[in-house]
């Protein structure tokens, strides 16, 4: 295919016009240029941007952001919940690694307080159950009357 045929590309977000030209980094209309086209730009005159986008890949900085701003809580902070909880769920007990893939922060969902860490099925059975110890009372409830308990 050579770069003066025809194909469909997606609408200019600017103008609403489709641009034709294959190859064209920018909307022939209305003179726009794409978003492709920007961060290649800028990508090869700012090292500062290119740091800050690799930094958001690399995990061990993505976990420590992500700690921080849903939980308030740094890696420190974290290591030390789990070594008071001997690396195990707070709720089962399974150990991390075992049949546990990792642990996860529980939180109170109204007052944001960490109450520990937990299994992703205990988590999430906690959270199913809406944190609410009065429908995790009749869970257990009902389990024992059906004899699974």
């Amino acid at each position: 295919m050579t770069t003066t045929e025809t194909v469909t590309l997606a609408p200019c977000a600017t103008c609403k016009i489709t641009p034709r030209l294959k190859g064209r980094s920018y909307c022939e209309p209305c003179g726009r240029l794409k978003e492709n086209e920007r961060y290649r730009r800028r990508a090869s005159t700012d090292p500062a941007f290119v740091e800050r986008k690799r930094a958001r890949y690399d995990p061990s900085q993505n976990r420590a952001y992500r700690l921080r701003v849903a939980y308030g809580l740094s890696i420190e902070d974290w290591n030390r919940l789990y070594d008071e909880q001997g690396g195990r769920c707070a709720i089962c007990q399974r150990l991390d690694g075992d049949e546990v893939q990792d642990l996860h922060v529980d939180h109170d969902h109204k007052t944001g307080v960490v109450r520990g860490l937990l299994c992703r099925s205990c988590n999430r059975g906690v959270g199913y159950l809406g944190d609410d110890a009065d429908r995790l009372d009749a869970a257990i409830e009902y389990l024992m009357v059906r004899g699974q308990g």
